[in-house]
């Protein structure tokens, strides 16, 4: 099947319609994410499909969540790679009786555990998130350390704010892979 041209009814051409050009989302620069901390190097400048970033207020609470799923990322790549080799001595629930060293590896770990101890975990993380670690007024996403922890001047502090973003981005996606690995292998060697 071919497209055929437009009928004509007499010989005059019919006026090209313009189309205007409406850019991409992924391609519009908006100074609140070309300011941000972390963008640029691996996306070769703004990657937004979805438009995550229409104002600076959303795009702040998402550098903010980016940050907190990095740093629980690289807690649990350590401890996915700390089980491995070390084991701590005594119990993990003495009214179970479950020792630490009954507690199997990686995933297989996660119905080892009594609900009460998740519960514990839960509790621990919810407390956390809601009092401490909130974002102190005039501090850029991430910086919630407060007055006790050792503080920056400007170049630095920037710079080691990046260095936590890329590795954060890094341990999700390799505890991403660490995950799917071990699934994989206990599908395939069964």
């Amino acid at each position: 099947m071919t497209c055929c041209p437009p009928l004509r009814s007499s010989g005059r051409r019919l006026p090209r319609r313009r189309r205007r050009r409406r850019p991409h989302s992924a391609l519009v620069t908006r100074p609140a994410i070309e300011d941000m901390l972390g963008r640029g190097g691996e996306t070769n400048g703004v990657w937004d499909p979805l438009n995550f970033g229409k104002d600076e207020q959303s795009l702040f609470r998402r550098r903010v969540v980016e940050l907190k799923h990095g740093r629980i990322a690289l807690l649990a790549v350590v401890g996915y790679l700390f089980t491995q080799f070390f084991t701590f001595p005594g119990y993990l629930s003495p009214s179970n009786g479950i020792h630490f060293s009954d507690v199997p590896n990686g995933m297989a770990a996660v119905s080892a555990v009594p609900l009460l101890g998740w519960l514990q975990i839960i509790a621990f993380a919810g407390y956390a998130e809601t009092k401490l670690l909130q974002k102190f007024n005039g501090n850029p996403a991430g910086d919630v350390g407060g007055d006790k922890w050792q503080r920056y001047e400007e170049p630095i502090k920037s710079q080691k704010l990046l260095i936590e973003l890329k590795n954060g981005r890094l341990a999700m996606l390799g505890m991403t892979g660490m995950l799917v690995g071990e699934r994989l292998c206990a599908l395939f060697t069964q």
